[in-house]
């Protein structure tokens, strides 16, 4: 065969020198940069392929090897959907998809059964000319072959949405790609139709291979082009990252300075001991650690406990605990430090892991607790004071039920002796005698009654007060105390009164006369003295008590009413009076007030708003004595003094009842006018009897009297308090003060009548 009986195949020849050129050229460029597109080669090797196949049929006339040829052709285009799917997934910068991978690999299948069996392309050959009048031998085409013309139409549509993700940079080259392949699909429909006989063909389809590769190697040059301004760009974003890194460790650098400053200062300024070690051996030591081993001042020793074993600053009695502290999270633990100065100091330690990055292993956290001992140890004596209060509660109760007996008894034999038929002289000595008892009596029921206002809650009930009865009884009671120390003075210009509860004053005065007493020496009481002035100045009352004590240097004066704060020896003082008392006055709207010169004398100033409720205070007005005769019940479990009580009323018709349920059948039976009702009783109480008459709305229930020997229950107090004062009385009761109360309690018809 010679080109000058075929000059058709000269173009032909060119092209598969081209294609040859550019698979060597696209192979290289894989190979080297790994920058060129597999489909692209691919396109490439498959045209020259075809363009070989196309210059073999066109220059023999010999059916078997040109039918072969013609399986060839037939057999690429089934290859080239696929392959034109995945070009244009690679010329939008988009890795090939798994739809062009399943199409190429059936074009594929299809491309070995055209070339392998008859399906596509069958005998007998012909001989037909082309456009240009030259011979070639062509072949029946089966109907499998229009299935091409169908796939080439659908690859069309699939390839123009993948030019959707097309990248922005080769946007503006879309309408010439898109035209490469429309051009590229019109070949391939144009021979595939000159295939079938449709016209006469002029082959065409190897120049667009030609195009096809020149189409691949302007998108190298672009999308090179792109990938150099992207990794341009990234490594501007990199040298900017890599910047902003730098400035940005370098703040954070500064921040860590700045964080360890202020932790330092932390670790420094506060108040808990601070240890860094590894192992046994102190690394660091803040300076509150420093303080309480006792080397603050001393630069030198601090230092050398930057490197001291651990094990030194521990009492050697503790030392065993030493390696358990160190190795468990745990605690705290109690042990015992020793100082500088060779003291010993309860602590409380806990062992923390040390932080990560650092170069000890653990962190001590040292706390002083010396105070917090003796805190629980004071409390421990208060809890004391408190239960002797309870137990004075108690035992007053249990006093003043005999000794009203004794006392009404009392007044009963004195009321009587003129009936006995004695003589003049006879009487007198009996009523001295019965005076003598009554006054014992009296003081037996004065220190049981301040006994009750002392242990009295502090959350009672708000009265007025008149403060001189009050000063009157925290004299009589701190008696023991001043008597071999001192002279006690009291005088009292009219103090208007005030608005308190009575037990909480009463715990005030009586504080500042035990402590004023406290101040002064015994042995010399005719030399010292205490005086107790009361008196009102502008809308404020005014209790002085000063002493003539050791007095106190400014030093404790600004201490004194601080909790725990005492300079009284160990044990012989808790430092809570004046911190309670402090606390009670001011909770009153006062204030207390000192002045003090060491070896002159002390005094304290107690300053409380006056009110003018004066009438509040008035003794209730005795009514006439030619009362009527009125129905009275007697309550009480201490048989004695019921039957006493019911002689003190033998003005009145009176029943007696020994228990609360022999009272409710006597209320059952009878009606009254008064009933007069102990508090406490062992099997039904007063208040519960009190209670169930007035939930069955008993009229009886409102002129109930109650009478007590003593609260001793915090319930009882409470119902009291919720009662009102003028419908109890404390036991003993003078008989002139039992005979008023009952005929008070009457119902005001009965009084009237």
């Amino acid at each position: 065969m010679s080109l000058d009986a075929h000059p058709e195949l000269i173009g032909t020849v060119v092209v598969a020198g081209v294609l040859l050129l550019s698979a060597v050229r696209q192979f290289i460029a894989w190979w080297v940069h790994r920058s060129a597109a597999w489909p692209l080669i691919a396109v490439t090797i498959v045209g020259l392929v075809f363009v070989v196949s196309r210059v073999i049929n066109l220059s023999t006339l010999s059916s078997e090897v040109s039918l072969y040829m013609i399986r060839v052709q037939f057999g690429i285009g089934f290859v080239l959907p696929g392959l034109g799917m995945a070009v244009i997934e690679a010329l939008s910068a988009r890795p090939t998809s798994r739809t062009s991978r399943v199409v190429v690999s059936i074009g594929a299948v299809l491309f070995v059964i055209s070339v392998a069996t008859p399906a596509i392309v069958t005998t007998p050959c012909t001989v037909r000319v082309d456009a240009f009048g030259h011979p070639f031998v062509g072949a029946n085409v089966r109907w499998l072959s229009s299935v091409l013309v169908v796939l080439v139409v659908l690859a069309y549509v699939v390839m123009r949405r993948r030019f959707s993700a097309m990248p922005r940079e080769l946007v503006r080259h879309r309408l010439g790609y898109s035209a490469v392949v429309i051009l590229f699909a019109l070949a391939g429909i144009h021979d595939a139709l000159a295939g079938l006989g449709v016209f006469r063909s002029v082959f065409v389809l190897e120049y667009v291979f030609v195009v096809v590769g020149i189409l691949g190697a302007n998108f190298e040059l672009r999308w090179t082009a792109v990938l150099h301004a992207r990794l341009e760009e990234q490594l501007v974003q990199k040298r900017v990252k890599i910047e902003d890194r730098e400035a940005s460790l370098s703040r954070a650098h500064r921040r860590l300075e700045r964080s360890n400053t202020r932790y330092r200062h932390l670790a420094e300024s506060t108040r808990e001991g601070v240890i860094l070690c590894r192992g046994f051996r102190v690394l660091d030591i803040n300076v509150a650690a420093c303080k309480l081993l006792g080397t603050e001042g001393n630069p030198i020793r601090s230092a050398q406990l930057r490197s001291a074993d651990l094990r030194t600053f521990v009492v050697e009695s503790d030392r065993d605990r030493i390696d358990h502290m160190l190795s468990t999270d745990e605690g705290p633990f109690e042990v015992w430090f020793t100082r500088s100065d060779n003291s010993t100091i309860p602590v409380s330690v806990k062992s923390i892991p040390a932080p990560e990055g650092s170069t000890g292993t653990r962190v001590l956290l040292v706390r002083d607790i010396s105070t917090e001992r003796e805190l629980q140890r004071r409390l421990a004596t208060a809890d004391r004071l408190a239960a002797v209060g309870t137990l004075a509660a108690g035992t007053a109760h249990e006093i003043n039920n005999p000794l009203a007996f004794v006392l009404a008894n009392a007044d009963l034999l004195d009321e009587s002796l003129d009936d006995f038929g004695l003589a003049p002289e006879v009487i007198a000595e009996q009523r001295e005698m019965l005076a003598d008892i009554k006054q014992g009596a009296h003081r037996i029921r004065d220190v049981v009654r301040d006994l009750m206002t002392l242990a009295r809650d502090r959350g009672g009930e708000v009265t007025t007060i008149d403060l001189r009865e009050t000063l009157r009884r925290c004299i009589a009671m701190a008696g023991p105390q001043t008597r071999h120390r001192a002279r006690v003075f009291s005088q009292f210009d009219d103090p208007r009164p005030v608005r308190a509860n009575e037990g909480r004053l009463f715990q005030v005065f009586l504080n500042l006369i035990v402590n004023a007493a406290q101040a002064i020496g015994e042995g010399a009481a005719n030399k010292n003295s205490i005086r107790v002035n009361g008196f009102s100045k502008d809308e404020w009352t005014i209790i002085e008590i000063t002493d003539t004590g050791s007095g106190m240097p400014p030093s404790v004066i600004e201490h004194i009413f601080e909790p725990f704060f005492t300079t009284k020896d160990v044990g012989k003082g808790t430092g809570l009076g004046l911190s309670i008392s402090h606390g009670i006055v001011t909770d009153l709207g006062g204030r207390i007030e000192v002045s003090s010169t060491v070896g002159v004398g002390t005094t304290f100033r107690v300053i409380l708003p006056a009110t003018v409720d004066d009438a509040a205070i008035t003794m209730p007005i005795v009514k006439v004595a030619d009362s009527p005769r009125l129905r009275v019940l007697v309550v009480d479990d201490e048989q004695g003094y019921a039957r006493t009580l019911a002689k003190m009323l033998d003005a009145h018709d009176v029943d007696v009842a020994f228990s609360g349920r022999d009272a409710l059948q006597q209320l059952a039976a009878h009606r009254y006018d008064v009933a007069l009702c102990d508090v406490m009783m062992p099997d039904v109480t007063g208040i519960q009897l009190y209670e169930q008459l007035r939930d069955a709305r008993d009229p009886i229930a409102d002129h109930f009297l109650f009478m007590t020997g003593g609260v001793s229950t915090p319930e009882a107090q409470q119902f009291l308090e919720k009662l009102g004062t003028e419908r109890w009385v404390a036991k003993p009761i003078a008989m002139a003060d039992l005979r008023r109360l009952v005929v008070d309690m009457a119902p005001e018809r009965q009084i009237s009548e």
